[in-house]
């Protein structure tokens, strides 16, 4: 049986957990802020249908990657709240895999908004 009260539960829970990131994670916010950029620049140049579904899967394996990227500190930290080399590797590394995200969202909206911008 579908249980509503647990549904509602857990979707209050992730609501939560979007809240702190925005409330909380500077990266986050910057690229909320983006997204918004992007997503205005495309209403404005008028995009295809399947560019912006691109630029929305885009967006989201960014945003995707940043939370995975701070659960993973967050766990970290509680774990093991002093400096060790490791640790830092691991950080480091997941930090890598939003910068890879960023870039690789660069490079698509460079792909789907310079032909546009130039025929303007």
């Amino acid at each position: 049986m579908f249980d509503y009260k647990k549904f509602l539960s857990s979707f209050s829970h992730a609501t939560n957990g979007l809240i702190y990131l925005l409330k909380d994670e500077q990266n986050f916010r910057i690229h909320i802020l983006l997204a918004i950029v992007s997503l205005f620049l495309a209403i404005y140049l008028q995009i295809s249908y399947f560019e912006l579904l691109i630029l929305f899967l885009t967006i989201s394996f960014v945003f995707m990657a940043e939370i995975v990227n701070t659960v993973i500190e967050k766990i970290l930290d509680l774990l093991h709240p002093e400096f060790h080399e490791k640790i830092k590797i691991i950080k480091d590394a997941t930090a890598g895999v939003v910068l890879f995200a960023a870039i690789v969202s660069l490079f698509i909206g460079a792909i789907i908004f310079i032909p546009k911008i130039f025929l303007i």
